[in-house]
């Protein structure tokens, strides 16, 4: 949700800034311990927003670097 916003701008073409690298990273790495500790607790819930936020800020990483 935290880079939702900038996304759909983004995508959208309303807007050409990004966020910064460093917040990317932090969230998605923070996605990942998330979805690491759902798999582990068999959180089907947890599991599948987290992948799905996982996906999206993959996504986003991707439109960063390249």
């Amino acid at each position: 949700g935290a880079t939702a916003p900038t996304s759909i701008s983004v995508l959208m073409g309303w807007s050409t800034n990004l966020p910064p690298l460093n917040f990317i990273l932090l969230v998605w790495l923070g996605l990942f311990l998330f979805l690491v500790r759902a798999i582990y607790a068999k959180d089907t819930l947890y599991i599948v927003s987290n992948a799905i936020g996982f996906f999206f800020n993959t996504i986003l990483l991707a439109l960063i670097v390249y």
